[in-house]
């Protein structure tokens, strides 16, 4: 607040007033130091403060004045005798933190002698073991068990602090042991008052122990909302973008250079050419090296070349530079170095003949054995006499804003094709994604159908999805931003955003989960298809054909099938069964039409309306007409296949109660040709997929 002279002195009664009548009250102020003057009687042991009525105002005990002052130049003797001094220099300290941390001390109050739930991070955590400092600590872990947890609440003292209370692992079944027992003391009557910190990585609270908790209002254990910040992302992301000068350095800081008498054999005759060239095999070694990063424009296979091989070279000319007496031997031996390096060194970490050829035409433009030939002059100074910095500002002359890709051989549109270097592109799309996730509608209900539960059902899985999505990335934000613990988890999602992979956490949860390397790309547009699919499913109520890759669980979609016809029949669902038809009129008047199956290691022979196979390539499958009837009523004649149906192309998965994996879908009866015995698909293992990837 701010004031000015004449409103001070009633303004300051008014409120130490309110503090002693009304209830407990925290503020700054904006004033001038001359001011305090009228207060020199209540900063006194009297604590008192004398009106100009006449009236006197006695403060509370417990009242404390703190004054934030630019300097003390207008303060009186009888002013700075009644007061502690702590310099405070806002080079280092930011005096506003004096107001926070009483703010916080107020924000704690409300929270006395009741049982309190935190985040890790949250910034009250210090004050609040500043303030309960004689309190028992406990840390929780994953090893935490029930018998370690009993003897922590049956310990002396009113008041325990458990770190991480969200560690202890979830058996198979979903119970927490450990957490059960803090469960069973608060229901028993427990008297002892538990402040608990959580961590966002760990295994979510069970609702059954949250309610006997009163969660602080400055964390939400469903995450809510914030704006992502991208800054930090960016940031990180750029440390991994293509760096030819940081590789060149990299080579030029080998111990080998360091030798004096790697350089001591040189002559004053000679000494350019050997320094041009041991810089141009460095170079050399970079560029290979950096084009690894950028298959397969770089190479058609991603080599690992090391220090080594370069160490090796230079040894290799060591040995040959005794030999460059005169020009006619110098081409020899810069002939054998060429083929040592192009065909031994480098050539043999390459196996495939085409990255072989791409590295002997490289070569050439760094190996040279005239002087004139050389792109880059240098003397021996710079190896023996400039450190790695020096080094550093020497390139950039040498380079001279040189393009790196133009270095490599290398278009720009090279970067394009690889996202780990492309920070930019990355900080845009993963900004673009997100905000797409905040924005995007998914209906909540379904027009009334045959299958507006199964909708319904479909159209809450995906909104979870989307929270997940959100929260995930939010927490990866926290993380790269250092408001939480960059953790293994966000190593390994950094990695995948960086190569616009989706992360291995996002696949195990959604419809990607087949997928080896779903690009990020990929699986945007897929889930921008999907939600746009169901909205409109969900507004039309059926639709002519369903979409089978589509279905977030397709084996509600076929029950929900079953089970209408068995009640439409008026018989046990188990009764019922599937006959298909394949390429049947579009709107069947029972049943239904389904599409997005692929089949794979055989194709579907249209006109003869049969199964023939192939070499294993995955194809599309026509629509097929599902049609639900009666067991008894089944046609059994002709040949047929039974193809069993997997969700996706990773046909193994968790075997269920039923003995079949949870990835299975159901047996799909596809017409053969007479002469063709169903053994021969069993062995060919073909199968139709509901996803291609």
């Amino acid at each position: 607040m701010i004031f000015n002279r004449s409103s001070f002195d009633f303004m300051i009664s008014k409120f130490i007033f309110s503090c002693l009548i009304i209830a407990p009250w925290s503020g700054s102020f904006s004033i001038l130091l001359i001011w305090v003057e009228n207060l020199n009687q209540v900063l006194d042991d009297n604590k008192k403060l004398p009106l100009a009525n006449g009236e006197v105002i006695p403060a509370s005990e417990n009242m404390r004045f703190i004054f934030n002052v630019q300097d003390v130049a207008c303060a009186s003797p009888a002013t700075v005798s009644r007061c502690g001094f702590i310099n405070l220099s806002e080079q280092f300290v930011d005096p506003h933190n004096i107001s926070e941390s009483i703010s916080d001390a107020t924000e704690l109050a409300k929270f006395e002698n009741k049982n309190v739930m935190f985040s890790s991070s949250t910034l009250l955590k210090k004050d609040i073991l500043k303030r309960f400092s004689s309190a028992e600590q406990q840390i929780f872990t994953t090893s935490t068990t029930k018998i370690q947890v009993r003897e922590m609440l049956s310990s002396a003292g009113d008041i325990l602090i458990i770190h991480n209370i969200n560690h202890p692992l979830r058996e198979d079944y979903g119970a927490q042991p450990a957490l059960e027992v803090v469960r069973e003391y608060f229901e028993n009557g427990g008297s002892k008052t538990i402040i608990a910190f959580f961590d966002r990585q760990g295994v979510p609270i069970s609702p059954a122990l949250l309610r006997h908790f009163e969660i602080a209002e400055d964390i939400s254990l469903l995450k809510t909302s914030q704006k992502l910040e991208f800054d930090a992302l960016k940031q990180k992301l750029s440390q991994q973008s293509c760096n030819l000068k940081e590789k060149i350095l990299n080579a030029l800081d080998l111990d080998f250079l360091k030798k004096k008498s790697f350089f001591g054999q040189m002559t004053e005759n000679n000494q350019v050419f050997y320094s041009s060239l041991i810089f141009s095999l460095c170079v050399f070694h970079a560029v290979v090296t950096e084009r690894a990063n950028h298959v397969p424009d770089g190479w058609n296979i991603p080599y690992a070349f090391k220090h080594e091989d370069l160490v090796i070279s230079f040894e290799q000319l060591e040995s040959l530079s005794s030999n460059f007496k005169n020009t006619t031997d110098k081409i020899v031996e810069i002939q054998t170095l060429r083929y040592l390096v192009g065909e031994c060194n480098y050539g043999g970490r390459i196996s495939d003949d085409k990255d072989r050829r791409l590295c002997v035409n490289l070569l050439d433009d760094f190996i040279f054995s005239d002087i004139a030939d050389a792109k880059f002059l240098l003397n021996r100074s710079f190896f023996t006499d400039l450190n790695l910095e020096e080094k550093s500002t020497k390139l950039d002359e040498i380079f001279n804003d040189q393009s790196l890709f133009s270095l490599m051989s290398l278009n720009e549109s090279a970067l394009k094709n690889q996202p780990i270097h492309s920070a930019e592109n990355i900080f845009t799309g993963f900004s673009n994604f997100y905000s797409y996730l905040k924005s995007v509608s998914i209906a909540s209900d379904c027009k009334d159908s045959p299958f507006s539960f199964f909708v319904t059902s479909e159209l809450e899985r995906y909104k979870k999805l989307v929270n997940r999505l959100i929260s995930q990335m939010e927490d990866f934000s926290e993380a790269v931003n250092g408001k939480i613990q960059f953790r293994e988890s966000h190593k390994r999602m950094l990695a995948s955003f960086a190569k616009r992979e989706i992360p291995e956490d996002w696949k195990r949860n959604s419809f990607a989960r087949s997928s080896a390397n779903t690009s990020m790309k990929d699986f945007v547009q897929e889930l921008k298809s999907r939600v746009e699919y169901f909205n409109a499913w969900a507004e039309n109520g059926t639709l002519k054909s369903y979409d089978i890759s589509k279905l977030f669980f397709p084996q509600s979609f076929f029950t929900t099938l079953l089970q209408n016809f068995a009640r439409s029949s008026s018989v046990s669902i188990d009764e019922v069964t599937f006959d298909f038809k394949m390429l049947a009129p579009h709107e069947p008047s029972v049943g239904v039409m389904i599409s997005g199956l692929f089949i794979v290691g055989a194709s579907f022979d249209i006109g003869k309306q049969n199964l023939i196979l192939n070499n294993g390539s995955i194809f599309n499958f026509p629509e097929i007409w599902v049609k639900p009837v009666l067991k008894k009523d089944l046609d059994q004649s002709g040949a047929f296949y039974e193809c069993p149906v997997y969700k996706t192309k990773e046909r193994r998965g968790v075997l269920s109660t039923t003995g079949h994996s949870t990835n299975f879908l159901m047996m799909l009866r596809i017409p053969i040709s007479e002469e063709e015995k169903e053994s021969s698909f069993v062995k060919r293992g073909v199968a139709l997929l509901c996803s291609k990837d």
